[in-house]
């Protein structure tokens, strides 16, 4: 494995097991029973607020915990292994071998969700239509163009699957809790907004929950933080997708490794790469 990563520095040698708080969301006993062994519980068996899924236990985490400058933390689903297929004492070894310098891992999962799109809002406008505008009409004001947010798999992360420290999760509670306040607004586009989740043509989930985890991105992007990924390599997971024969396969990495390059260098010969390439996939990609 290697872990590309924004800036260079010196191998993490204080970095411990003590110093890692990986945890792992569970809801009821099955759950709870599903979860991997090396990760900490967390306990959402309340769901106070089911609206907003795993955000609303993360954000509670964040207001009630005093985080450690040093340490790492992340809050997983119970499908982190399947999704990732790393172990936990993977992801913790990874972290004790980071420079000493990174403020954020990034977990790899579905490269076919990731390289063909340009960034993250794209993909999930695919299935969620209205996505991209209503994530636009909250970031925008901040000052977050999304037109300009290039995602690549070490840069971006799908359902949170980020392990930061402090500086990470700083920025991130602060740009949540601004979306929080947003849709809890009575006259918010998004307080009442829906889409569909999992059943096609069932527009019952609320739209925010989608935005929300794309925040991540946002703050990883145009956070000034240096963030590392995992490269597996050919053992890379690619589920669910249309494109499983190889020279698909390879296409799929040169297009993200073009989002890389343009990523490290700003030379939009790259994303002209990317997206001339793009369009010799054998059909469009779906979210």
């Amino acid at each position: 494995m290697r872990y590309p990563g924004r800036k260079s520095g010196s191998k993490g040698q204080g970095t411990t097991l003590s110093d890692i708080h990986i945890h792992q969301i569970f809801y009821d006993a099955a759950s709870r029973a599903a979860l991997d062994s090396g990760y900490i519980p967390l306990d959402n068996t309340a769901n106070k607020r089911p609206d907003w899924y795993e955000f609303w236990v993360i954000l509670q985490y964040l207001r009630t915990h005093r985080l450690e400058p040093g340490d790492w933390y992340g809050f997983v689903s119970p499908g982190v292994g399947w999704k990732t297929r790393l172990s936990p004492a993977v992801v913790k070894s990874t972290l004790a071998q980071l420079p000493d310098d990174r403020d954020a891992l990034v977990l790899p999962t579905f490269l076919d969700q990731v390289a063909p799109f340009i960034n993250q809002f794209e993909q999930g406008e695919r299935r969620h239509k209205g996505l991209i505008a209503a994530s636009e009409i909250f970031l925008r004001p901040l000052g977050y163009d999304l037109s300009k947010l290039v995602s690549h798999t070490f840069n971006s992360a799908y359902s949170n699957f980020v392990i930061g420290r402090k500086t990470y999760w700083d920025k991130w509670r602060e740009l949540a809790e601004r979306f929080f306040d947003y849709c809890e607004s009575p006259n918010s586009p998004l307080r009442d907004l829906k889409t569909v989740y999992q059943e096609a043509g069932k527009s019952d989930t609320p739209m925010k929950v989608f935005i929300q985890e794309r925040l991540s991105s946002v703050v990883l992007y145009f956070g000034g933080l240096s963030v590392s990924g995992i490269d597996l390599g050919e053992q890379i997971q690619i589920v669910e997708t249309h494109l499983r024969g190889r020279p698909e396969y390879q296409r799929l990495r040169a297009l993200d490794e073009l989002k890389q390059a343009y990523c490290a260098t700003g030379d939009m010969i790259y994303l002209q790469a990317f997206s001339r390439l793009r369009g010799l996939l054998p059909k469009a990609p779906r979210a």
